[in-house]
This record gives C-alpha cells, sequence and structure tokens, in this order.
C-alpha cells in the first residue's frame, strides 16, 4: 500500500519527520543511548588510562632517576591539541572524528608491550592528545546527546575500573596484553556503534532542539563556555586523582594486618553499590528531584558535595571520605542535570575548541603541580619544603575550580525527561556484578598462623623502587616473582607509595601480600607522613604503629611491629632513610634519624631493624645504629666480602656501587645473609638473612 502526503508547508515537514521518529525508530535509539553511555564511559577509562601513563612517566623521567629531563616536558604540549582543530576545516570534523578513536586504540595496545620510558611517553601523549579532539568534536558535535550522559559515563567509568582493579588485586588487569586486547576490542565495537547511528542520531537530534530548546538570536560568549570545559576537566581530575579505587582507600589510614581485611571489601563493595544504585536509579533522580529542585537547593548540594572533598582533602578524616565517597556520583549525576540547559552555547566551534583547550591546559597545570607536590622530597628543597606545606591545596584545587564552575554555570534546568534502557542498563551492570564477585572470591589470600614458634626464620629487606624497573618499566609481576623465589618469612619494603596517577594508581603492597598470602601492614601512600613503607608477614602482625622522624628535606617515618611467631613474639622495625649521600642536609637528617629511632622504646624492644638506610658502613649515622645492633653481612662476613670477593653492595649512586640496605639484629643469632644480585625487578638489590630464634 502506498500512502501519498501532501506537504503544504515546512512546519508539515517537522510534525512528519516527528510521526516518523516515534512510530519507527524509538527501538533503535535506545540502542544509540547505550551505545553513545557506553562509548563516552570507554572513552573517559582510556583517557585515565593514558593520563596514569603519561604522569607515571613524567614522574620517572624527571623526578624518579634524579634529574630533570627538559624533553620530556615538550609532550605536555599533547593538552593543548584540540586547537588544532582551528586549523581543519569544519568539513573534516566527520573524518576526524572516526579516525582519532582509533588511533588512541592503537596506542593503548601499543602500550602494554616493553617500550623505552621515552616511548612510552610519547605513545601515551599522542593517546591523550587523540582522545582529547575526539571529545572536544563529541560535545561539539553531538550536544543534547552526550550532555545527557556527562555524569552517567563518569560514574560507569568508575565501576568499569573499579572492577577491572578488583580482578587485577588493584592492578588494572587491562594492562597486561590479554586484557588490553579485549578493552581495545569492546572500545572499538562501542565507537562503531555510535557512529554506525550518527545520521540516525544528529536527525533525531535535529527535531528535539526544535522542540525544546527556545531558539534566541544572541550570540554566544566565550566565558560560558570556558566554565563549561573547565568545570569538565575538573571532573576528570577529581576521578582520576583523588576519588578513584585504590586511591581513594588508601587515603584512609586502614590499619590493615590482613589482605582479606574485612573493611577493605567492605568498602569496596560499598563503593560499587553507590556507584551502581546511583547509576540504575539516574532517571528518576533527575525526574523527580533535580529537574524540580530549586535553584538554591541544587546550589546547596553541589557546595555540600565539594566541600566534603576539600574537607576530606585537608583533614584525611574517615568520616569526610565515606561522605565524599557518597557525594561524588550524586555530584556526577546532579552535573547532568545543570549541563542539560548549557549545550547550546557550543554551536560556536571556534569559541568551543578554544575554551576546551585552555581548560585543558589548565588541567595540565594541575596535574604537573599535584606531581610535583606529591613528591616534593624529589625537587629542589626550596620548592619542596613549600609543596611539603601545601600539597593539600594542589590536591583540593579541582574540586575547588568545580565548585566555582557549578556556582557560574547554573541555570535551572529545563524539565526534559531523561531516557534510559532500564533492561540494557541492568544487564551490563549485572556482568560488572559478576566481575566483582569473581574478584572477590579471586583474591581471598590463604593466611596462616602457628601455635609453635618455628625454629629459624627468614627475614628480606627491598627497595622495589615504586615498581619501576632499571629500565623505567611496571613489573609488579616480577618483583612478585623474586619474592616468591627468596620465600622469606618476614619482609620489609621500601618505597611502596604506588597507589596515585604517578605510578599507575596500583596498590602494589596488597597486590604482592594478596598473591604471596601474607600478613601486611603498609605506611598509608598518600598521607602526608607517607614514605611508602610496608611489612609482610607469614606470621599474624598483632601491633603496628608509625613513628615520623626528624628530617628539613623530605618525609620520613619508621614501621613499628610485633609478629606472632606461635608461642613467641618478634619485634620489626622499618625503615627508610634520608636520600644523597653528598648533600650536607640530607647527611644531618640521617644522623638524626638515626639518633631518633635508636633512642625509642621501639628500638630497645626490637629484635630487627631492616631498610634502605642511604648510608655506608663506618659513617656516622651507620655507626649509631650499630651501637644497639649488629649488621648481618658483617656477622657472616667479617671482612665485609664473601668467598666470591662480594663486598655486598646492594645499590648504584652516581656510578659507584654502594652497600646501602642493612638487615640489623639483636637478641637472635644470624646463621646466614645473602644479597640476591640477580634480582632486575628494582633499582636496588634485595637482602635475606636466616636467624636462629
Amino acid at each position: 500500500m502506498i500512502i501519498r502526503l501532501k506537504i503544504r508547508n515546512e512546519n508539515d515537514k517537522f510534525y512528519i519527520k516527528a510521526l516518523v521518529y516515534l512510530l519507527f525508530v524509538t527501538k533503535k535509539d535506545s540502542y544509540f543511548r547505550f551505545s553513545t553511555l557506553i562509548g563516552l564511559a570507554i572513552s573517559w577509562l582510556l583517557l585515565l588510562q593514558f593520563l596514569r601513563y603519561f604522569f607515571s612517566y613524567v614522574f620517572y623521567l624527571n623526578l624518579g632517576v634524579g634529574k630533570l629531563n627538559f624533553v620530556s616536558f615538550i609532550f605536555t604540549l599533547c593538552f593543548l591539541t584540540p586547537l588544532i582543530l582551528y586549523i581543519i576545516p569544519k568539513k573534516f570534523d566527520k573524518h576526524t572524528f572516526i579516525v582519532t578513536p582509533i588511533l588512541a586504540l592503537v596506542c593503548r595496545l601499543v602500550l602494554v608491550f616493553d617500550i623505552l620510558p621515552m616511548i612510552t611517553l610519547i605513545i601515551s601523549s599522542l593517546g591523550v592528545a587523540f582522545l582529547l579532539i575526539w571529545v572536544t568534536l563529541l560535545f561539539q558535535n553531538k550536544r543534547k546527546m552526550v550532555f545527557k550522559n556527562i555524569g552517567s559515563s563518569f560514574i560507569l567509568a568508575l565501576m568499569i575500573d573499579l572492577v577491572l582493579r578488583m580482578i587485577g588485586n588493584t592492578f588494572d588487569i587491562t594492562l597486561t596484553l590479554i586484557g588490553s586486547i579485549v578493552l581495545v576490542v569492546v572500545g572499538a565495537i562501542a565507537f562503531i556503534a555510535m557512529n554506525l547511528t550518527d545520521k540516525f542520531a544528529e536527525s533525531k537530534d535535529e527535531i528535539k532542539d526544535e522542540i525544546i530548546v527556545n531558539e534566541k538570536d544572541t550570540s554566544v560568549k566565550f566565558f560560558p563556555l570556558f566554565v563549561l570545559s573547565i568545570t569538565i576537566v575538573s571532573l576528570i581530575m577529581l576521578v582520576s586523582t583523588l576519588l578513584i579505587f585504590p586511591n581513594l582507600q588508601q587515603r584512609w589510614k586502614i590499619d590493615t594486618f590482613s589482605t582479606g581485611s574485612t573493611e577493605f571489601w567492605l568498602i569496596t563493595w560499598l563503593e560499587f553499590a553507590l556507584l551502581a544504585g546511583i547509576f540504575l536509579t539516574r532517571k528518576m533522580l533527575h525526574e523527580k528531584i533535580f529537574s524540580k529542585l530549586h535553584k538554591g537547593y541544587t546550589m546547596a548540594i553541589s557546595f555540600v558535595g565539594l566541600s566534603l572533598i576539600v574537607l576530606f582533602v585537608f583533614l584525611e578524616h574517615r568520616v569526610f571520605l565515606y561522605l565524599s565517597l557518597i557525594s561524588l556520583p550524586i555530584l556526577l549525576i546532579l552535573f547532568d542535570s545543570i549541563a542539560l540547559d548549557s549545550f547550546k552555547y557550543l554551536r560556536n566551534r571556534k569559541k568551543w575548541i578554544g575554551a576546551f583547550a585552555l581548560s585543558t591546559f589548565i588541567g595540565l597545570l594541575l596535574y604537573l603541580l599535584q606531581t610535583f607536590a606529591f613528591n616534593f622530597a624529589y625537587v629542589p628543597k626550596a620548592i619542596g619544603s613549600l609543596l611539603k606545606n601545601t600539597y593539600p591545596l594542589f590536591i583540593a584545587l579541582p574540586a575547588i575550580i568545580a565548585l566555582l564552575s557549578l556556582v557560574l554555570i547554573w541555570k535551572k534546568s529545563q524539565v526534559i525527561k531523561l531516557k534510559s534502557n532500564i533492561k540494557l542498563n541492568t544487564i551490563f551492570i549485572g556482568f560488572l556484578l559478576i566481575g566483582m564477585i569473581f574478584a572477590t572470591s579471586l583474591n581471598q589470600p590463604k593466611l596462616t598462623s602457628v601455635e609453635t614458634a618455628p625454629s629459624t626464620i627468614k627475614v628480606c629487606t627491598y627497595n622495589i623502587f615504586q615498581g619501576f624497573n632499571e629500565e623505567g618499566e611496571f613489573n609488579y609481576e616480577t618483583v612478585y616473582s623474586v619474592l616468591l623465589e627468596i620465600n622469606a618469612d618476614i619482609i620489609g619494603l621500601q618505597e611502596t607509595q604506588t597507589g596515585r596517577i604517578t605510578n599507575l594508581n596500583s596498590d602494589i603492597v596488597r597486590y604482592l601480600a594478596t598473591k604471596l598470602n601474607y600478613y601486611f601492614y603498609q605506611v598509608p601512600s598518600i598521607s602526608e607522613t607517607n614514605n611508602g613503607l610496608a611489612l609482610l608477614s607469614r606470621f599474624p602482625i598483632t601491633e603496628a604503629s608509625v613513628i615520623s622522624l626528624p628530617s628539613s628535606t623530605d618525609n620520613k617515618v619508621y614501621l613499628s611491629a610485633t609478629i606472632d611467631l606461635g608461642n613467641k613474639e618478634i619485634n620489626v622495625i622499618v625503615a627508610h632513610l634520608s636520600y644523597d649521600q653528598t648533600n650536607a642536609d640530607s647527611l644531618d637528617n640521617r644522623i638524626n634519624q638515626s639518633t631518633t629511632i635508636i633512642n625509642s622504646p621501639h628500638a630497645s624492644d626490637a629484635d630487627l631493624l631492616i631498610g634502605d638506610f642511604n648510608t655506608i658502613p663506618n659513617l656516622e649515622e651507620y655507626v649509631i645504629i650499630r651501637t644497639l645492633f649488629n649488621d648481618s653481612w658483617l656477622s657472616i662476613y667479617p671482612s665485609g666480602v664473601n668467598g666470591t670477593g662480594f663486598d655486598g653492595v646492594t645499590a648504584e649512586d652516581a656510578g659507584e656501587f654502594i652497600r646501602i640496605d642493612y638487615i640489623f639484629y639483636k637478641n637472635i643469632i644470624c646463621i646466614d645473609c645473602e644479597v640476591i644480585t640477580e634480582a632486575i625487578s628494582s633499582d636496588h638489590k634485595p637482602v635475606v638473612a636466616i636467624f636462629s630464634i
């Protein structure tokens, strides 16, 4: 049957288009919305991963190796790549929109392979550049559909990242070859789905814009676009540097003696449940609450939520952290409501490109400030002292900027029905839930305890260089293999501060302890008194405490713990003294730190004092320690050299091989000591000693 319609004017054309849309394409629309949501979430996830790689290697190539690499800073210009769209004609936007995510996925796949640190930095910077260009075009060309899903896609990206890290025991499983291939395939499918429905989406949005948006002949100003873009960048920073697992949990300073601690899993599941619950109910929250709230109430919610995050940064109290965990997903959903009224400003292409590029550049500066603030001990003393005292401000800045931006961007949302395919969303969350259950069962360690103390114990100290090897590659699995082969009963680790953006945001201590089935205690990786210390033990750790050490250049602490060997206890101190054997301030620091340790009540009770002391035999700080403790290496080799002529060196400094890692002891008998010279998983060598108790 042929139906003939007589079209009299443009209004008739519009109503016929709307009728066709309502009759024939509603089901396709739901799949497009879902593919847009997944595509956005994958893009945020990829961007977070590229940012971690990028800033990890900016850190390594500058601070990790002890000198600035000015060439590496050239690649920070990747944050200005949206400006390239100024010189690319608009007619090529569609091709650029298709090509850039493909190139980003290729970069993501390449990062899995063992390549030089500088190459890794270049590839990750290209990945950031391609995604920033894609996101710029995405916001400009798919305005309405994108703005309905900004907050929702952030929440989904957080959930995916959480599940991937739980499966990998805090180490992102997609950083393995198989995991990376799966991520790239899923990402490619999501991007293809978005592009296959591109023409349909454009026509649909065109209809809805005519119905909903009150078109006014007003010029678009730059400032609203800048405020909108800086808010988006601030949200990316909040997610990537502060409110993401395990970074989030490590700021709680939980005294976890066990890798299977109930509180760890409770908090992890609470985070997942909150994100999933708010994600699935976002349509109801928008329609029933946010779209009807008075401006004052909405601003109050935004202000309270972001203020809790700021308070959490400065006060680092558990209560504020729980509240900030709850407030973040609510704020992200609230942003969808606020942003809905702002999408029409993006019709000015050039102003949007300039605003977004300026915002990403400000984001770069904030990232660099955070990177150097977290690692203030590595920078010159004058700057380091300033960063040491003000670093919480740099962490809180994204939340403060987001707060101010939300105040400026706010205009009462229009009551728009936020469509959501509950069935597809529930199925996807169901898959993530299965992943969480699998991860929980997979990563439950088999912890042991004994009734009778063993006759001997093996002790190891190891500076793991924050998970880097000597070539600048992340090698958690290699560190695990070294420790597995050593098979020590007690392990002291130094430089474990990995739970942040400059170290791929993975908790290497929990990763190692869970795989080794050991109890552990660690100094929280991002606290002000942190130096990255941990104690792993085959036997239960019954008490532990962290004590600050005097220092004019960095934050140093020592970790004191009691281990239950059955019918006997052994007391252990793990320490890491100030670096730089040639610096006068560091020398004074080490003397003061050694004196503090020796004069402490923990030292009088301690049987073992292990760690990286950054001092060589016969220097004053070494002599101070020897007034109370014995040196295990010299107990076995009094001349300082073993039978093969090896003198026990554990690290290299300025081309000179030196012995700076020690296992000191008293009250027990040392029967063997060795340095594992074949270990290449760090810039230090592990020291191992066996004691009769």
